[in-house]
């Protein structure tokens, strides 16, 4: 067995997993509240729901104010068994656990599905300090518990267990119902790769959403939530406005521009965007096969996938980008977040197939 100091490979491996994990939680724990507005919405559903005056902002009134009725039902059960905790800090350290376990989730990808433990690794310890991650995180908003149950979709998916990911993605489209951009996506690629329709998996999606679509409907007159409708009345915008935003978001995912200044903008939209195409397609066809014997797995069996079952997780950011543009809302920084741990995997993804191209070279 390969050893390095006198520790096996998959020791080691696991020792990083709990490093990243802790690094996660700490980074969303050690600072404190800094509640955004927003999270004040779900807090006041939450202190409605639990007090028994109904799934209300204001009591008497049946308005579907909040975009994340499964986030809203988490906290009220917290809340419920822990009457005394105050909703900020339940929100901070549900989020921080959420963040902790997607650190994990995508170190598992980058060693079981992926093949490269070092690119798991590097995009979970990315993921771990990422400003936008920690500051909606320590914010209150659902963000954390969205990308992870996002990514827990897109890991069982490519591991080829189609169940657990019908739901997943139910999961997640009652978290947040723009997680359609994904579930769209797998779905379609379930459908194309078996050449038929994935019943037994949309039921399962079926089975746990229609409960709160048939409540919402019944309860509210509507499963949308009315904050869309609400929105998109207020905000008028320029067109192309959202396209402008979002290039400046894609081009800045870490906030670079803060070190290398504005012209980081035009250089990070073209860098980024090469890096992410080179990424994907090496991820969904030049995929290393999978050695389930490798002393970093131990002797559990894992089969592998095949790399097209990576494709939803490739084409998801872009999706989310040309759907956001051709909606044209107000961009807030936190809509980048679902999107930032897909994408930072293509672009690692992709600087270690150039670099792997360019040593070859040299």
């Amino acid at each position: 067995m390969t050893r390095t100091e006198g520790f096996p490979r998959r020791t080691l491996w696991h020792a990083a997993c709990l490093a990243l994990a802790a690094l996660a939680l700490a980074a969303r724990l050690l600072p404190g509240e800094r509640t955004v507005d927003d999270a004040f919405i779900t807090y006041r559903y939450v202190e409605n729901l639990v007090s028994g005056r109904g799934f209300v902002y204001n009591p008497g009134e049946r308005v579907l104010g909040t975009t994340t009725p499964l986030y809203t039902l988490l906290l009220a059960v917290e809340k419920g068994l822990l009457p005394g905790a105050r909703l900020p800090a339940l929100s901070r350290t549900t989020n921080a656990l959420a963040g902790a376990l997607s650190v994990l989730v995508l170190a598992w990808m980058g060693a079981r599905i992926l093949a490269r433990p070092g690119l798991g690794l590097a995009t979970g310890l990315l993921w771990a300090v990422s400003p936008m991650a920690v500051t909606f995180a320590v914010g209150g908003m659902e963000s954390p518990v969205y990308v992870l149950l996002l990514l827990s979709a897109l890991a069982t998916y490519a591991a080829g267990w189609s169940r657990w990911c019908a739901l997943f993605c139910a999961l997640a489209t009652l978290a947040r119902p723009d997680a359609l951009l994904l579930v769209g996506p797998v779905f379609a690629h379930m459908a194309w790769q078996r050449r038929r329709v994935p019943w037994r998996e949309g039921a399962l999606y079926l089975g746990i959403l229609l409960p709160w679509v048939a409540f919402a409907t019944i309860y509210f007159g509507s499963p949308l939530p009315h904050s869309l409708v609400a929105k998109s009345a207020a905000y008028r915008l320029q067109p192309y406005s959202a396209l402008v935003r979002l290039i400046q978001h894609y081009a800045t995912p870490f906030f670079e521009h803060r070190l290398f200044g504005g012209g980081w903008v035009a250089v990070g939209a073209v860098l980024y965007l090469f890096l992410s195409l080179i990424g994907g397609l090496a991820m969904v066809r030049g995929l290393p096969p999978l050695n389930p014997s490798h002393e970093l797995y131990g002797e559990v069996k894992v089969d592998a996938p095949e790399g097209g079952r990576l494709l939803p997780l490739v084409l998801y950011p872009w999706l989310y980008f040309i759907a956001l543009s051709a909606y044209n809302p107000l961009i807030f920084r936190w809509y980048l977040v679902p999107v930032l741990p897909m994408y930072t995997l293509c672009i690692l993804s992709g600087g270690h197939r150039l670099l792997g191209d360019l040593a070859r070279l040299a």
